[in-house]
C-alpha cells in the first residue's frame, strides 16, 4: 500500500504521487490511498475536481 495523507492542493504534487503509482512496475494488487481533504475550496477545488476525474480514468482506478 503506498498512501498520501495530508491537505489537497497541487502544489503538493498529488498529481506527481498518481503518475509514479501508474508509471512504475507495482506488484499487482498494490493500492495508493489518498487521504485528505481541500482546506481553500476557492483556491484548490478545480484541481481536485481535476484529481476526481483523472482517478476515474486511470487504468489503475480501482487500486486508487
Amino acid at each position: 500500500m503506498v498512501g498520501y495523507v495530508g491537505q489537497i492542493a497541487e502544489w503538493k504534487g498529488i498529481d506527481l504521487i498518481l503518475d509514479a503509482f501508474e508509471r512504475l512496475a507495482m506488484p499487482e494488487g498494490a493500492e495508493l490511498v489518498i487521504a485528505g481533504d481541500v482546506w481553500f475550496p476557492a483556491a484548490e477545488g478545480e484541481y481536485e475536481k481535476r484529481l476526481v476525474e483523472r482517478i476515474a480514468a486511470s487504468p489503475l482506478h480501482s487500486r486508487i
